[in-house]
């Protein structure tokens, strides 16, 4: 360890955190006390705060270790301390509330070791004794989690730069000075399963005990069905000299969501109603009292429209502005004035005096709200009662108050209990620290290592799983392409020539390793089937692995290794969310992968020779060199090995039943909760440790061999992959110099020009094959849908109709959207281009617009290269409204209950609530969204359409699930698992069950035509397999140039005259990017439109510049 010297203060001990029973700890301390002033505490999303006193002695200046340790959590972090003389002794602190007193020995560098039970973001604090002076050395470690479940989950917190004291070292550091204050965000939850987040407790405490300890009251929200944190920050002021250490207590349980019981009541039962809380009425459901008051303490009562109320003793009610009154019968007093009959409006805070046997109807949403000083009684007496229709809600939102209703039920019933009750024996507790310390200087020590920040606000709460048979999402794939291999890969920036990774050479008919011969035999099945077995040129590759490559544990990298990583992947191609199985599986396996992905068909179709240490692939249909190797370069194709898949629990009985029984681990609630969060690298780098939700830190591979010099060992040390927060956390991160790379939306534009043309960043622009779409749900999940928005009211099948689907893609604004919102015409350059259909520009088979046109597709709004076409929308809501109904014709308004009433446009008699789901940190999505839904009011009066942002990993995860899905209309995108049409046809736009955003969305004939429900049409379902016939012509015929592209041009009309998606723009990335980073390394590798165009660096690709 290099030592930089001692900074030297007055004798005394640090303020370091609390001591916990039974370890050793020094016997003296500091004489300055650090004691609570203030806690103050406010829920509801607003800041707790924390203040410290003052104290006497001013700040302690520290030397910071050019180390950052990293192990796993029970692991144990050795590392040597080097005093710069002679000392007394040395008191070290493990930052976990743990401590170890060392008495020279006659050595001025002494060895430590410690044993992390806990995960956290710890720091060493050691005091060192010299008898007249001292001096302090500090040094990070971050533990990572284990994960021996799925019910285990963390919810940590960070520091937000924008709201907090300055850092001293950066923004990541958590080291401040001494007065400072830090406000902490918490961070998106992770792990936990299907068991929720039930109850937090924060710890902060410092050398003289506790500075703060609070229970953090998680409530349960009945209509979301789901624990809720009540704070999103803490923060903590008038930090001291010392290391504070905060203390995260995070418990999980499974919770009770609905129990349904059958009752048969004759006489009446109490139900109690908590504040905040609301009870939603069946059916006619009468509520009768009896002789009883009923009594509202400081609450707002809600009425839906019709309802009605008697008052059976005078009551004084205090009414919102626009409140209508209609009077039945009796007579209302108002002010000075009686009314016997009509309608009037009443303002707010008006009283009125209601006579016995008055009816009063609310038409519209109102509020009755009594007054908060007084103690009101209605609906006395025993004849007296409320009569609450379908749908209709009472809210008791008293504070701290109960609500007994005595009602009379009569006969049997069903009735669902939301209680959010949990199983208090079945709770996980988790524990994780962060530690911060305080002092007056920090003196960095230098270290040989560089270090490389890529901040990803687009990502947010990073990756959701580190499984190479399930990653999909971009945040999974950008590490995996880091730490792990697949067979072959690109050459530079081209995507049509390769070069081996794990395996020894590219298979070519000249070495043997591509079959040239024909081959015609009968095959007989285990199960006594026969079948004609014929082989043709193209078909058989075979893999020769390089002896070289190894494991990070040392084992080598085996043939056997890659048939154990790729059987995982194809037995996980029906998984849930999406995964990559259907691209190796498409090619692979016969039929259908989604069902055909069996023992017989997998062992038959990928063969192993351990005497060669290779493995042979058995295509179904002869393949392109060239594509082959795009398919083995793919998301899914990483190799990974295979005993540690069955060290750790993921390893695979290797029979019928026993793929069968694996498969169920492909679906998120079922994953292997190790193999989810590490990894078993072969490739330049490893994951070093992984702070939960915020940050992921990777660290060049020791055990790395470099296939060749087309992929080479890392150059950069350390590469920190963060998640901010906001946007502005990853602009000052960029403009700082804390990051060398940040993804920001267009609107940063103007700020990243003006850091390029300082000399801080290089700007490197190139085209791509992303694109950015909206997608229609067809069998929306209305509970699921409810908890998101808890004023959506949209039928389930709203989109099955065709129409409904053209009026909202008419009723974008695609001038405005690009010119902008993107910000195309604001800042001069290209971010966004217009495309159509799924064969978008740079795409093999490209068509235009203006092609699909000609070529007989209806190109609905012609994706920006037209007027703005409201009055288009509005025919097709008029097909919509004005149709008819039968087995051959698609369903109306009518039949899902959709009418216009009053000028507005209802469903089930409310008006209609479309959300539309957009990603989290991204503005141009919300500002198209916001015109989108301002547009659509002009032509669905009366309707609205809420903007749900959600981060990405519910976006594509946790919601992507077919039947599971409540997405009415949610934002997606794309980018290439390999540049050949069917990486997007597939997944995006055929309609069945294996495909990624179709089957989540329920387009599919079984959906359409055979689904017992009001929206069918036999006619649509009929198109939809036509579609998957055209797709399978071109796919048959891919040898064959002339036909295959006739034929892919066929279903991408197909595609667009189904008009399921409203196709966003065709990314141009740009990378802003340090100056520091030689440039020729991101014109020859990283604008590889299967790497940097979609936002994934490859690491090891890159490099400072020698000069810089």
């Amino acid at each position: 360890m290099s030592d930089s010297g001692d900074n030297k203060k007055t004798t005394g001990d640090p303020q370091i955190g609390s001591i916990r029973a039974n370890t050793k700890t020094s016997t003296k301390w500091i004489a300055v006390v650090i004691a609570l002033l203030a806690i103050i505490g406010v829920l509801g999303g607003v800041l707790a705060t924390h203040y410290s006193a003052a104290q006497t002695a001013g700040g302690i200046n520290a030397i910071l270790s050019s180390k950052i340790g990293a192990i796993d959590q029970n692991g144990t972090y050795t590392t040597s301390i080097t005093a710069s003389s002679t000392f007394k002794n040395m008191t070290v602190y493990f930052g976990d509330g743990s401590s170890q007193l060392l008495n020279y020995n006659g050595n001025n560098t002494v060895k430590i070791s410690h044993r992390y039970t806990n995960p956290g973001e710890y720091y060493i604090f050691a005091d060192i004794n010299y008898g007249s002076t001292s001096s302090y050395y500090i040094e990070p470690v971050k533990v990572t989690p284990q994960y021996p479940n799925t019910k285990y989950a963390y919810r940590s917190m960070s520091v937000d730069p924008l709201s907090s004291s300055p850092q001293l070292v950066n923004n990541l550091s958590n080291i401040f000075s001494p007065g400072s204050h830090m406000t902490l965000n918490f961070v998106p939850p992770v792990g936990g399963g299907s068991d929720q987040i039930v109850q937090q407790t924060l710890s902060m405490s410092n050398g003289t005990g506790m500075v703060s300890s609070q229970n953090i009251p998680y409530f349960y929200n009945l209509n979301n069905k789901e624990y809720e944190i009540p704070v999103q920050t803490e923060a903590y002021g008038g930090l001291q000299s010392g290391l504070y250490v905060l203390e995260i207590n995070t418990t999980t349980a499974p919770v009770n969501f609905t129990q349904m019981i059958t009752a048969k009541v004759s006489s009446t039962s109490i139900m109690n109603f908590t504040a905040n809380q609301q009870y939603i009425s069946a059916s006619a459901t009468s509520l009768v009292h009896n002789l009883s008051a009923l009594q509202f303490d400081r609450t707002n009562i809600t009425y839906s429209a019709n309802t009605t109320v008697n008052y059976t003793n005078p009551a004084a009610l205090f009414l919102w502005d626009s409140a209508n009154i209609t009077l039945n019968n009796g007579s209302v007093t108002y002010g000075t004035k009686t009314v016997t009959s009509g309608t009037f409006k009443v303002n707010a805070s008006t009283e009125l005096s209601l006579s016995r046997q008055t009816n009063v109807t609310f038409n519209n949403m109102a509020s009755a709200e009594l007054n908060d000083t007084s103690t009101v009684s209605v609906f006395t007496g025993a004849a007296s009662g409320i009569t609450t229709d379908n749908a209709t809600q009472i809210k008791f939102l008293a504070n701290a108050h109960n609500v007994s209703v005595t009602s009379t039920l009569t006969g049997a019933s069903t009735v669902p209990l939301n209680n959010g009750e949990y199983n208090r024996s079945a709770t996980v507790t988790t524990s994780y620290f962060i530690d911060f310390p305080v002092v007056g200087q920090v003196q960095q020590q230098t270290g040989a290592s560089t270090s490389f920040t890529n901040a990803e606000p687009n990502l947010p709460g990073g990756y959701t799983t580190l499984d190479p048979a399930t990653a999909y999402y971009q945040a999974d794939t950008e590490i995996l392409s880091s730490v792990l291999m697949t067979l072959v890969t690109y050459n530079g920036s081209s995507t049509s020539n390769f070069e081996p990774l794990v395996a020894k050479q590219l298979p070519s008919f000249k070495n043997g390793e591509i079959n040239s011969n024909y081959t015609n035999k009968t095959v007989t099945t285990p199960w006594g089937s026969k079948y004609q077995y014929n082989v043709t040129p193209g078909e058989n590759y075979t893999f020769v692995v390089n002896q070289k490559i190894k494991f990070a544990n040392g084992n080598p990298v085996t043939a056997w290794d890659i048939m154990y990583s790729l059987t995982r992947t194809l037995l996980f191609a029906g998984g849930s969310p999406g995964t990559s199985g259907w691209i190796l599986g498409q090619y692979i396996l016969p039929g259908h992968y989604f069902k055909t992905n069996t023992f017989y068909n997998i062992t038959t179709n990928m063969t192993v020779d351990n005497n060669t240490n290779s493995i042979t692939f058995h295509f179904q249909q002869p393949m392109n060199p060239s594509f082959a190797f795009q398919i083995f370069s793919s998301v899914g194709t990483w190799i990974e090995d295979s005993g540690w898949y069955i060290k750790h629990g993921a390893g695979i009985t290797w029979s019928k039943q026993g793929f069968q029984d694996y498969k169920k681990y492909g679906d998120l609630s079922n994953y292997n909760s190790y193999v989810q969060n590490h990894v078993m690298p072969d490739g330049p780098y490893r994951v070093s440790y992984i702070v939960p939700g915020t940050q992921v830190t990777l660290a060049a591979n020791p055990d790395f061999v470099s296939p060749g010099p087309w992929y080479p060992a890392a150059k950069i040390n350390t590469v920190n992959i963060l998640y901010p927060h906001t946007n502005q956390q990853a602009y000052l991160l960029l403009k700082s110099g804390q990051a060398q790379n940040a993804f920001l939306p267009t609107t940063y534009w103007n700020q990243t020009r003006a850091l390029a043309n300082s000399g801080t960043i290089s700007v490197y622009g190139f085209p791509t094959l992303s694109i950015n779409f909206y997608n229609f749900n067809l069998k929306i999940n209305a509970t699921i849908l409810h908890s998101l928005d808890q004023s959506s009211n949209v039928p389930s099948y709203f989109f099955v109709n065709p129409n409904v689907r053209k009026a909202f893609a008419y009723a974008f604004n695609y001038s405005l959207y690009f010119g902008r919102q993107v910000g195309n015409e604001v800042y001069n350059t290209t971010f966004f281009s217009p495309y159509v259909g799924m064969l978008p520009s740079g795409m093999l088979y490209n068509q235009t617009a203006q092609g699909l046109a000609d070529a007989g597709s209806g190109v609905v709004n012609a994706n920006g290269h037209e007027p703005f076409q409201l009055q288009q929308a509005r025919k097709y809501l008029n097909y919509f409204f004005n149709g008819t109904t039968s087995s051959s014709n698609h369903d109306t308004a009518g039949t899902m209950n959709v009418k216009f009433q009053g000028g507005k446009v209802l469903y089930n008699g409310n008006p209609l609530v479309i959300p539309i789901i957009v990603p989290a940190n991204d503005p141009t999505s919300t500002a198209a969204v916001t015109t989108w839904g301002a547009d659509l009011k002009q032509i669905l009066p009366g309707a609205s359409f809420p903007i749900v942002p959600l981060p990405l990993t519910q976006l594509f995860g946790a919601y992507s699930v077919q039947g599971q899905n409540p997405m009415p209309v949610s934002w997606g995108a794309w980018n290439p698992d390999y540049p050949f049409p069917t990486d997007y046809l597939l997944p995006m736009a055929m309609p069945i069950n294996g495909s990624f955003y179709m089957g989540a969305a329920d387009y599919t004939p079984y959906n359409v035509e055979n689904t017992s429900h009001n929206a069918y049409n036999l006619s649509e379902a009929s198109f939809m397999n036509q579609e998957i016939s055209a797709l399978n012509n071109a796919t048959s015929n891919v040898t064959n140039q002339t036909l295959s592209e006739y034929w892919f041009h066929v279903t991408n009309g197909m595609v667009v005259n189904s008009t399921n998606e409203v196709y966003a723009g065709q990314t141009h990335r740009y990378l802003t990017i340090s100056a520091g980073i030689n440039g020729n390394d991101i014109t020859a590798y990283q604008q590889n439109v299967m790497f940097g165009g979609k936002g994934i660096l490859l690491y090891n690709l890159i490099g400072y510049n020698t000069t810089a």
